[in-house]
């Protein structure tokens, strides 16, 4: 028996921290009403102490970050199915599909940089804070400040970097070895995930700033 309340309390500690407040299994109700979620407890993930601990971010935007967030389910979709048929016909069929390698690349690059502003806009990173918790409340939000500046700034730069990749795809028009797929398309979403997470992070930045102390 108390084995057994040992395992209930643990599913209901999970539930209740990734039940309510998870934005992706309240995503079907979030996308329905107007959209408040609540960003990361402090304690949990990372986020910084001295930060606000619920804020009401634009609708408009958090579709937008929810849209990314299905096409990277997509994506991992395609990888999965992808990847199971190619070991089906390899090991089993003995015909392996020739544009495994290729396809499988871009749904997996696909797959973490349309995850990318999602995570950050809804603050579900994985954080280290064994210096910031020694901070007082003043300097943790000084420290989230700058090292939100210092993630959005290099967003940017990589973002920047595409620009001259992009020119040159532009000109050759860049396609898959096997299936002639387009790469362009598939190299857009570099530079739309990275201006979009810093987008994100701006909007963290300024909620820290404006709270009050």
């Amino acid at each position: 028996m108390r084995s057994v309340r040992r395992h209930r309390n643990i599913v209901s500690a999970f539930w209740r921290h990734w039940g309510a407040d998870n934005p992706i299994a309240g995503g079907a109700a979030l996308l329905r009403r107007p959209l408040a979620p609540k960003v990361s407890d402090p304690t949990q993930t990372g986020a910084e102490p001295g930060g606000p601990s619920r804020v009401a971010r634009p609708p408009g935007l958090a579709v937008v970050y929810w849209l990314l967030l299905v096409l990277a389910g997509l994506a991992l979709a395609g990888l999965a199915l992808l990847i199971s048929a190619s070991v089906l016909r390899r090991y089993v069929l003995n015909s392996p599909i020739a544009w495994t390698s290729e396809m499988a690349g871009l749904f997996f690059v696909s797959l973490f940089f349309l995850s990318i502003p999602f995570v950050t806009f809804f603050d579900k990173h994985v954080s280290v804070t064994l210096v910031t918790q020694l901070l007082n409340a003043r300097w943790k939000r000084i420290a989230a400040v700058l090292a939100n500046l210092f993630v959005m700034v290099f967003c940017l730069w990589f973002a920047w970097l595409t620009v001259p990749w992009l020119e040159f795809a532009g000109r050759v028009n860049p396609r898959t070895i096997v299936l002639r797929v387009e790469l362009i398309p598939w190299m857009l979403i570099l530079p739309i995930s990275m201006a979009l997470t810093a987008l994100a992070i701006l909007h963290k930045i300024v909620l820290f700033v404006r709270r009050r102390p």
